[in-house]
């Protein structure tokens, strides 16, 4: 738990960073009141924190680094990243404190991350399929992923990818509409959540569903306090963040950031995620022209139905793995916090009704 001294140093500290954190001494206990606090890891508590639509910040999560001869976890991660990637490869980075996106070498980026005097971050360089996963096992993070059992454009959204960040590199509010985990390797982040709905409706801006006007989303920290779904919390060395797919989030950088992460559909989770996409149709598809990602929903419902229809039968060991036994409660939460309206619409498409009516009698 973060308090007294220690909490107004942290808020000090966002506030020389972003502006829009100015925490005044009135909203303060209130704050205090919405951190998440990091818990010890077990597969079932992820799959119950999923279940409820929950924010989770893991100790323990089983993420291995393969060292090499005796080195250091630290060394193995920055050797595979600055040998593993090829010299021509380049990634998207956001630079200096204007937060300007560019594309630079991966090498490049590692260099003046490791040189700690230019901010830079980077949340998509993915490592699905490449060299650096195999220093990398990453299964803790998607062996209950039913994205990536689909085609190969479906296994696309998963978005198995490195964070990079320098100290001082402020994320602005967007959303990332799959539920997202995030494993930090090392370093410090600061994390401000709340509903992308609740926000928006209250005058909180989110870059990825809103078009922002300004060189930065609108934000007030008074007016987070006062939303009903608003959490802060810290990502610290060794921590995972398992991240609810509905909420727009605000990421400081404290400390340099190492981590990996990734989006994932887990059946627990399910049930929000469909409802959302259904009713509001996914974040892949608001400015997909050319209906690239037409189907991917549909797609990703299919899936998750014949996995679950397949785990349901099958030993209590591949249950576990898979959270099936969180369905029920699930279904319980889903049908609290959904309206009826809402529910008759979704509940059209054949394969989430049916995936719907097995969670129902999980």
């Amino acid at each position: 738990m973060v308090e007294g001294g220690a909490f107004d140093t942290l808020w000090a500290t966002a506030r020389d960073m972003d502006a829009t954190l100015r925490v005044a001494a009135k909203h303060a206990a209130s704050l205090a009141k919405k951190q998440v606090h990091a818990e010890p890891y077990s597969r079932g508590a992820m799959f119950q924190k999923m279940a409820r639509r929950e924010i989770a910040v893991f100790r323990g999560v089983p993420i291995l680094v393969k060292s090499h001869r005796s080195a250091t976890m630290q060394d193995a991660l920055v050797h595979a990243l600055s040998h593993r990637f090829p010299p021509r490869e380049t990634s998207r980075v956001q630079v200096g404190p204007s937060h300007a996106l560019k594309r630079l070498p991966v090498r490049e980026i590692m260099r003046r991350w490791l040189g700690g005097r230019a901010i830079v971050g980077v949340t998509d360089l993915h490592i699905r399929g490449t060299r650096v996963e195999e220093v990398i096992d990453t299964r803790a993070l998607s062996d209950f992923n039913t994205l990536i059992r689909g085609s190969d454009h479906l296994s696309e959204q998963e978005m198995m990818t490195l964070v990079i960040a320098s100290k001082g590199n402020v994320t602005d509010s967007h959303s990332d509409d799959p539920d997202g985990t995030n494993h930090c390797f090392f370093g410090k982040k600061l994390w401000l959540a709340w509903d992308a709905f609740e926000g928006m409706a209250a005058g909180l801006e989110d870059v990825e569903r809103q078009h922002v006007s300004g060189e930065q989303a609108a934000f007030d920290i008074r007016t987070f306090v006062g939303l009903r779904s608003s959490r802060w919390f810290l990502v610290s060395t060794g921590d995972t963040l398992y991240l609810p797919g509905n909420l727009t989030h605000k990421v400081l950088t404290l400390e340099s950031y190492l981590g990996v992460g990734s989006f994932h559909i887990g059946l627990p989770g399910s049930l929000d995620t469909f409802t959302r996409w259904l009713h509001r149709g996914p974040l892949w598809s608001m400015d997909d022209r050319s209906k690239a990602n037409a189907g991917l929903v549909d797609e990703a419902a299919i899936v998750t139905l014949r996995i679950a229809d397949r785990v349901r039968s099958g030993s209590s060991k591949i249950r576990e793995r898979w959270g099936f036994d969180a369905l029920r409660e699930s279904y319980e939460v889903w049908k609290k916090s959904i309206n009826r309206a809402t529910r008759e619409e979704v509940l059209q498409h054949r394969s989430f009704r049916k995936l719907v009516e097995m969670a129902q009698s999980a």
